[in-house]
C-alpha cells in the first residue's frame, strides 16, 4: 500500500502505527510534518513542511484562524505537488486536528481517509480554570472545531483515545467515531525488581531511599499540575522526614524550535519556581529537578519511585500515569473525568483535588504511610494496563479496521 501520514510532529501519536506497517517492504509510507525525527527506514519518507510565519493582531482568535490557514495551505501545496507528480495514496491517516487535512479529501478523494479524533472544544474546558468566562472566550474553541467538523465529516473512519475525549463530540459526530486507545508499551514499561534511581548526568545516586515520589510533565502547560504538586512538596516532605521528590519534563524544542541557550532560560525558570517554595535547606536536598531526560532514564525513575503523581485538567489524556501503572507503581491521580476513566480510587490507585495542593500532599502521603500492604493494588494495576492499554494490541485492532475499510472501499466490493 502507498500510505499518507499527516500530524505536526513525527511519528508523533501514529508511531507504532507507522513502525508496524513500514515492517512490511510492500508498504511505502509518507509521513507530512513540521517536526519530529528522521525516519531510519527507507520505505519510510518523512517530507518536512517549513512552518507559516505567525499572523500577529491584537486579536487571539484571527491570529489562529488566520496561522490555522496558513499551515493548511502550505500542506495543502505540497499534497497537489505530490498529486501532479503522480502520487496516489491507498490510505491516509491524519489528526483531525492538523490543519494540512483541510484539503485532503479534495486533492486524493479515491484514498481510505482515517482520522484520529483529537479535541472537541466545549464550555466545560473553557470553564475549568475560569468560572466567570465571557461569551467571547469561546471563540478560539469555535474556530478550533472547525478543523473537527471538516475532517470528521469527510472521513471514512474516525477513532480517539478515551470514552472521555468522545463525548465531548455531537452525536452526529460521535457515531462514526470508535475508542482505541493510544496504550503504552508493555514490554517496555514494566516491573523490575529492586531498581534504584542513579543518574550519571547529575551525580544523583538515591540507592539508599526507601521513599521516592516522582512527577513528569510539562511545566509550561497549566493543564498538568506542575505548580500545584510544587506547591504540595514542602507538606509531603515534612510528613515524610526520608521521601526524596523526583521531576522530570519532556523536552520542548520539537514543539516550539527553540535553541539551547532558549530551553536552558526556560529550564532556569522553572527552577526558579522551585526556589520560591518554602523549603528549609535539608528539605531543598531532597528535591531533584532532572529536566529532561532520554525514555529509559524516565523508566528508571518509575521503577525506582514509591509514589507516581499524575495530574491533568479535563482535557485529553496523556499516558504517563499507564506508564507507571505497568512498572507497578503506586499511582496518585487528579479527580477529574479523564483519569477517572482508568483510575478507580482504592482499587488500582488514588484520587486527589487537582487545584489543592493540600490534597495532593495528604493522599501522597497516606499512600506512602501505607506503601508496603498495596501491593495487591499495584497488581489490579499492571494487569488493567495490559488488558485493557496494551498499545501493540490497539495497534494491532487500529491496523485491522484499517484494512476492513479498505477491502470495502475497493471497486467492487459489497458495501454493508
Amino acid at each position: 500500500m502507498r500510505i499518507l501520514f499527516l500530524h505536526k510532529s513525527f511519528p508523533g501519536p501514529f508511531r507504532l502505527v507507522v513502525h508496524t506497517l513500514g515492517l512490511q517492504a510492500e508498504n511505502t509510507i509518507l509521513f507530512l510534518s513540521e517536526a519530529g525525527q528522521k525516519s531510519t527506514r527507507p520505505n519510510i519518507r518523512r517530507l518536512r513542511l517549513a512552518p507559516p510565519l505567525n499572523h500577529v493582531t491584537h486579536d487571539p482568535v484571527e491570529n489562529d484562524m488566520v496561522l490555522r490557514y496558513r499551515r493548511a495551505a502550505r500542506a495543502g501545496n505540497a499534497l497537489l505537488l505530490l498529486s501532479k507528480d503522480g502520487y496516489e495514496p491507498d490510505l491516509i491517516c491524519a489528526s483531525s486536528s492538523m490543519p494540512g487535512s483541510l484539503f485532503v479529501r479534495d486533492i486524493f478523494p479515491k484514498a481510505f481517509y482515517a482520522v484520529e479524533a483529537d479535541w472537541f472544544y466545549t464550555h466545560e474546558q473553557q470553564t475549568f480554570f475560569k468560572r466567570d468566562a465571557a461569551p467571547v472566550d469561546f471563540a478560539t474553541a469555535r474556530v478550533r472545531n472547525l478543523w473537527e467538523y471538516n475532517a470528521l465529516g469527510d472521513c471514512d473512519l474516525a477513532f480517539t483515545s478515551s470514552n472521555w475525549q468522545l463525548s465531548h463530540y455531537p452525536d452526529f459526530l460521535a457515531k462514526k467515531i470508535r475508542v482505541i486507545p493510544h496504550g503504552v508499551n508493555t514490554a517496555f514499561f514494566a516491573t523490575a525488581p529492586f531498581e534504584r534511581f542513579v543518574d550519571e548526568t547529575s551525580k544523583l545516586n538515591l540507592g539508599h531511599v526507601s521513599e521516592i515520589v516522582s512527577f513528569s510533565g510539562p511545566y509550561w502547560d497549566q493543564t498538568r499540575g506542575f505548580p500545584q504538586f510544587l506547591q504540595a512538596v514542602p507538606k509531603i516532605l515534612r510528613a515524610r522526614p526520608n521521601c526524596h521528590v523526583l521531576m522530570l519534563w519532556p523536552d520542548r524544542r520539537s514543539k516550539a524550535r527553540q535553541g539551547d541557550e532558549e530551553q536552558h532560560k526556560e529550564e532556569e525558570l522553572c527552577r526558579g519556581l522551585l526556589a520560591e517554595i518554602p523549603l528549609s535547606e535539608q528539605e531543598r536536598s531532597r528535591v531533584h529537578l532532572l529536566g529532561v531526560r532520554p525514555l529509559d532514564k524516565y523508566r528508571q525513575m518509575l521503577r525506582a519511585s514509591t509514589v507516581h503523581v499524575y495530574l491533568t485538567a479535563p482535557h485529553a489524556l496523556s499516558t504517563g500515569f499507564l506508564e507507571a501503572m505497568a512498572c507497578g507503581i503506586l499511582v496518585v491521580g487528579s479527580d477529574t473525568p479523564p483519569v477517572r476513566e482508568v483510575l478507580e480510587h482504592g482499587k488500582n490507585g488514588f484520587l486527589c483535588d487537582y487545584a489543592n495542593p493540600d490534597s495532593i500532599a495528604e493522599t501522597v502521603s497516606g499512600v506512602l504511610e501505607r506503601a508496603p500492604k498495596l501491593a495487591f493494588l499495584r497488581d489490579v494495576a499492571k494487569r488493567l494496563v495490559a488488558q485493557q492499554y496494551n498499545a501493540a494490541l490497539q495497534t494491532k485492532h487500529l491496523i485491522s479496521l484499517l484494512h476492513e475499510g479498505l477491502a470495502r472501499k475497493k471497486p467492487g466490493s459489497t458495501p454493508e
